[in-house]
């Protein structure tokens, strides 16, 4: 089983034992005791979830397309900006290594 289909899973399990959780009548911390589940990573998971179900659209798009300006002249820099305001600036002559590097950082924010 590949590292996405385990998370689908445990996303599912976690899902299932906190409707569970709401339906038992019981308080978070007597049914964790109840059915053994660890409470702080019940509580974990129960967070994670509500956020994905706030979020709009998928966290990660799979394919952002990206327009480029043709402003007429030569361009000194690329620009990307993402969601929540952070926005990444490269060179334009930047070597695809460099360019890497930047991305897979931004990935971690």
């Amino acid at each position: 089983m590949g590292r996405k289909a385990k998370q689908t899973k445990a996303r599912e399990v976690w899902a299932e034992r906190v409707e569970a959780q709401q339906a038992s009548g019981l308080s978070a911390a007597a049914w964790c005791r109840k059915e053994k589940v660890s409470y702080s990573s019940f509580i974990y998971w129960r967070r994670r979830l509500r956020r994905e179900e706030a979020e709009p659209g998928p966290k990660h798009p799979a394919f952002q397309e990206i327009v480029l300006a043709d402003g007429g002249g030569s361009v000194e820099r690329i620009e990307v900006c993402l969601p929540g305001g952070l926005s990444i600036r490269v060179p334009a002559g930047a070597d695809r290594e460099t360019l890497r590097l930047v991305l897979e950082e931004a990935g971690r924010c």
